[in-house]
């Protein structure tokens, strides 16, 4: 009887080990916390401001650039633009909107009663353009780009400087 207990005691005591191990301390490097936007609010709002967004290999910055005034109310901000593009979280009043892009603005207006002024901006992913930029097409040159007299044969026709 001795042994039966001191065997389910053993057992008893190996399972509390293992369920006291917290698996995710075996994934190293993987998604950033669950926890890892940034917010901004009080003092920093209507200010540029530049965060650091966490990402999984590093961080990104983001600055706010900009800010929208209500019409009338040049103290009360129900807009912004940032640097680059995010997804974001904007607590106007009793409002939470969700967005994402290079700016925002409250969807009740810039002018509306409804258009409470923004309280707070919290900041989850930032994603750098890394689009190529617009292509610009060369200027067109004229048959005679060496300044002469229009002879065809000498110039550098279709090869402006």
């Amino acid at each position: 009887m001795l042994r039966v207990s001191s065997l389910l005691c053993a057992g008893a005591l190996a399972w509390l080990g293992c369920a006291g191990h917290d698996a995710s301390e075996d994934d190293v490097g993987s998604a950033p916390p669950a926890n890892s936007c940034v917010r901004i609010d009080g003092g920093d709002i209507g200010q540029r401001v530049t965060v650091e967004v966490p990402g999984i290999d590093s961080a990104m910055p983001v600055t706010f650039t900009s800010w929208i005034a209500k019409e009338g109310e040049p103290n009360t901000l129900v807009g912004f633009t940032l640097d680059v593009n995010a997804t974001f979280t904007v607590t106007a009043g009793q409002d939470i909107f969700e967005g994402s892009g290079v700016s925002f603005a409250n969807p009740n207006g810039l002018s509306s009663p409804a258009a409470n002024g923004i309280s707070s901006v919290e900041i989850c992913t930032a994603v750098e353009d890394t689009s190529p930029p617009p292509s610009v097409d060369p200027p067109a040159c004229e048959h005679d780009c060496d300044g002469g007299g229009g002879d065809a044969g000498t110039g550098d026709a279709g090869h402006c400087p």
